[in-house]
């Protein structure tokens, strides 16, 4: 895999979500990836299979209960099914036909690109409700809008991850704009209701990330 930005492949984050009536705190294994699209997308041959093994084997050698997927896609608007990868690429079978799947989809913002991510529960997670769509954003002197997904599921947790005070958990994965958040706090409130005012939520994902080549007078920057 390259390095820089990209070369950051994974974080697996044991995440203690605070109980809004109980002093209890839970933890949760998430492994969150952002290929970003040059390799997601296959533009350089080969790569979104290798990038679909590596995700899968983390998430097996981590035992992640969620695993959110950014910009690995069969296309710009349609995310790859990790569950459903062949035995070659995923061997262990930990992420599988049994782990719920919410899908986050963005189309393209004038002559740009859409926009695709996935997000990955293991069995013992009950999806309630679901959604997703696109995150907005304004252009700015630096960065243009562009199509940028989310994904969101109202869950219960498996009985060891139960959040005291939390009889479901907002889950968001998200791939947010360089600029600002202007969209979809509707369709989260219209998912998760009172879990999303009541402090029940936990968001995964990526901001910008920037690759920069720079001489002595000027940048250029990939990101």
């Amino acid at each position: 895999m390259n390095a820089g930005c990209s070369g950051r492949l994974a974080v697996l984050l044991m995440v203690g979500l605070a109980a809004q009536a109980a002093a209890s705190t839970s933890a949760w294994p998430i492994l969150s990836w952002n290929t970003h699209w040059q390799c997601g997308s296959d533009h350089v041959k080969g790569c979104r299979a290798s990038a679909t093994a590596s995700l899968l084997a983390l998430a097996n050698s981590s035992r992640a209960a969620v695993v959110v997927s950014i910009e690995l896609e069969t296309s710009d608007t349609l995310s790859v099914d990790v569950r459903k990868a062949p035995p070659a690429l995923n061997p262990s079978g930990w992420v599988n036909s049994g782990w719920s799947r919410v899908a986050g989809s963005c189309p393209a913002v004038g002559r740009g690109s859409g926009d695709a991510l996935s997000l990955n529960l293991a069995p013992g997670f009950a999806l309630l409700a679901s959604g997703g769509g696109c995150l907005g954003g304004h252009s700015s002197p630096t960065f243009k809008a562009d199509a940028r997904a989310f994904a969101v599921a109202l869950v219960t947790p498996q009985a060891e991850a139960a959040v005291g005070g939390c009889p479901g958990v907002c889950v968001i994965a998200l791939h947010s704009p360089h600029n600002d958040i202007s969209q979809g706090a509707g369709t989260v409130a219209k998912v998760c209701g009172d879990a999303a005012s009541a402090g029940c939520v936990i968001a995964i994902g990526t901001s910008t990330c920037c690759c920069c080549c720079c001489s002595s007078s000027s940048c250029c920057c990939c990101c």
